[in-house]
């Protein structure tokens, strides 16, 4: 379809003609627009089929029924809010990095989304929350090293997503429940998870919040975590910031350990027992809740008190005696 420039700002989600209608593939404005809408900035521009903002540098609105692979277009800083959303058919995006920004919802609800491509070599990217909500056929994601900024929900409700790499920057801030589920449920799906080289310090237990991750593998030059023998700790080993689900049996807590953080071991149900060295000074909220396997829990002696939050061992029906540290 062709519309002239002239015919101003439209709300593209609620125009019927444009949002459903099965045989539209491509949007094309022609023209130039009034003096007046020029002035206010209040016309629309097109690129690849889409339809932009009036200096082509955001992308606003694509037809509902494209199919295959969509490119982003050079011109595009911007993928604006809904753009994509509801595009049933799409299944590939390739996002190069002339994009600075996703805004919330671009391409949630893409039903056959199965492949996102970013392609960065510079710049920086900053992807706002839900913007990839609901994409149910995505399998795997990697994020680039140009990545600055991910927002809740992001990725949530991606019940096929299982394997995501993060090569973010190291000052990149990822929020509470990136990969969760929206709606008081937040469940997630990713159970492997790859943090290569330039990949931040941040919070796995909040960003991959619902998530059971079997498998965490870092690159061998990110100076940001240790992994011992499947265990995640920061870098100066001081902090236990993962356990994967499915390991089995006893756990010594290295005596470097000084915290256990909030929810590390929550739900691992295959933990027998565990050892606390005397180094650790505070338990947090949940940090062992819902182990239900756990059947022996150990404190050295200590000189040093030690802080144990609410829930810390909340529901460890196994655990039928505890000797705590004086």
């Amino acid at each position: 379809i062709t519309l002239p420039t002239r015919i101003g700002l439209l709300d593209f989600e609620g125009t019927n003609l444009l949002s459903i209608n099965k045989n539209l593939m491509k949007i094309n404005i022609v023209g130039r627009p009034t003096p007046e809408q020029k002035a206010n900035k209040e016309y629309y521009t097109s690129n690849n089929g889409g339809v932009c903002s009036y200096d082509g540098t955001e992308l606003v609105f694509v037809p509902k029924y494209i199919k295959g692979t969509y490119t982003i277009p050079a011109a595009i800083q911007v993928i604006g809010e809904k753009a994509f959303i509801g595009c049933w058919e799409l299944e590939g995006v390739v996002i190069k990095d002339n994009v600075k920004k996703i805004k919330s919802e671009a391409f949630s609800r893409c039903l056959a989304l199965t492949s996102v491509e970013f392609d960065y070599n510079g710049g920086s990217l900053e992807i706002e929350s839900k913007a990839f909500y609901e994409c149910t056929n995505l399998y795997s994601v990697e994020l680039p090293k140009q990545l600055q900024y991910l927002g809740s929900y992001a990725f949530g409700y991606t019940p096929k997503l299982t394997t995501v790499t993060i090569n973010g920057s190291s000052n990149a801030i990822l929020e509470w429940g990136a990969f969760a589920e929206e709606g008081g449920r937040n469940k997630g799906y990713v159970t492997n998870i790859h943090l290569g080289a330039g990949a931040p310090a941040f919070d796995i237990n909040s960003v991959f919040y619902g998530c059971n991750l079997y498998v965490l593998d870092v690159d061998e030059y990110n100076r940001n975590f240790n992994q011992i023998d499947g265990v995640l700790y920061n870098s100066d080993k001081t902090e236990i910031l993962y356990y994967p689900y499915g390991m089995t049996g006893n756990y010594v807590i290295p005596d470097t350990i000084t915290r256990i953080g909030q929810g590390v071991f929550e739900n691992r149900a295959n933990i027998a027992s565990i050892e606390i060295p005397a180094s650790v000074t505070e338990i947090d909220f949940y940090a062992f809740r819902n182990c239900v396997g756990l059947t022996s829990l150990t404190f050295a002696p200590r000189t040093e008190p030690l802080y144990i939050k609410a829930s810390a061992f909340e529901n460890c029906i196994a655990l039928t005696s505890v000797s705590l540290p004086e």
